[in-house]
């Protein structure tokens, strides 16, 4: 199963065994547990996801079953010692394709053999279709790069790739790149699930680095400044500095990082109703500039940081 990518970028799950019941009572239920039909075992989890409004502004949701197994890895470090789980992940999203494509691709008769040996009953492969742009593989692995093996073990299925992953720095695959088996040595990505450490509200605009969601989605970051959300009525939203974009220049100071962007707005030598050059790209890779005028009475600037000390969980910095 593949699900569709989402605009603005969010949660998507990738990398994974899916299943589905032909039954009523399985459309009936969004969520709820699998089990033995003779005891309390359970199985798997029924799951739906959230797709991207259609033409008629109407959701819509997949329904969709996920093996236990693949749960192990967060649930055992919970059970056995409380502790929140160190969650390794290869950054790179993987679809299957037959024996008959993976030919096409340059695959040998020897691996197509040894493939055919090893997965009798689904002979199917791996292959990359998208390397997040932010992950410690990606100057390593491409899109349409084959996987062959992960750590010399021969990989055909997703549940098979998770327990060689989970817990490694380091992995040495096995993959068809370019019509030739290599062998390479790429380093896992640690998933968290806390990308945002950080955001700054300026002009009415919500601004981060960009986390895994939309590195997955882009194949290059123009900046780490990324507009996620604008308020409506705001300057920013009244100047278009449209969410999904990125800010590269606030007036003719580069903004590279989350930091460079503060020093430069903070640094600003324009009083409110004073209009300010934000140079922008979209996801699309399109380059713009839209007028900012500025206004610190109703929108001033502030920077929110995750600190485990505070009530809410967030410190804020007021800087007007």
């Amino acid at each position: 199963m593949s699900i569709p990518k989402h605009s603005p970028p969010r949660f998507r799950s990738i990398n994974a065994d899916w299943f589905k019941l032909d039954t009523r009572v399985a459309q009936k239920y969004n969520t709820g547990f699998l089990t033995d039909a003779d005891g309390p075992i359970v199985r798997g989890m029924w799951v739906s996801y959230v797709d991207d409004e259609d033409e008629e502004e109407t959701n819509n949701e997949y329904f969709y079953g996920l093996d236990a197994c693949s749960l192990h890895c967060v649930l055992e470090p919970l059970l056995d010692s409380g502790q929140a789980p160190r969650i390794r992940i290869l950054g790179v999203e993987l679809t299957t394709i037959s024996l008959i494509e993976a030919r096409h691709l340059g695959l040998d008769q020897t691996w197509v053999s040894r493939i055919r040996d090893k997965s009798q009953r689904q002979r199917q492969m791996l292959m990359i279709s998208r390397v997040n742009c932010q992950s410690k593989c990606s100057g390593v692995l491409k899109p349409l790069d084959v996987l062959l093996c992960v750590n010399g073990d021969i990989v055909t299925q997703f549940s098979e790739i998770d327990p060689l992953v989970h817990g490694s720095d380091t992995l040495t695959l096995t993959v068809l790149q370019g019509k030739k088996v290599r062998d390479v040595t790429v380093q896992t990505d640690e998933d968290s699930g806390m990308d945002t450490q950080r955001l700054v509200h300026w002009a009415g605009a919500i601004v981060h680095e960009p986390h895994m969601a939309v590195s997955q989605q882009c194949r290059s970051l123009p900046s780490k400044t990324y507009v996620s959300y604008n308020t409506y009525g705001s300057p920013a939203y009244t100047a278009g500095m449209a969410p999904t974009s990125f800010i590269t220049h606030v007036g003719d100071v580069e903004t590279p990082d989350v930091d460079a962007f503060v020093t430069a707005v903070r640094k600003l030598n324009k009083a409110d109703g004073e209009h300010v050059y934000v140079r922008l790209v979209g996801m699309d890779m399109i380059p713009e500039v839209v007028s900012v005028k500025l206004n610190s009475h109703y929108w001033p600037t502030a920077l929110l940081v995750r600190d485990k000390s505070e009530p809410n969980g967030w410190k804020r910095i007021s800087y007007s």
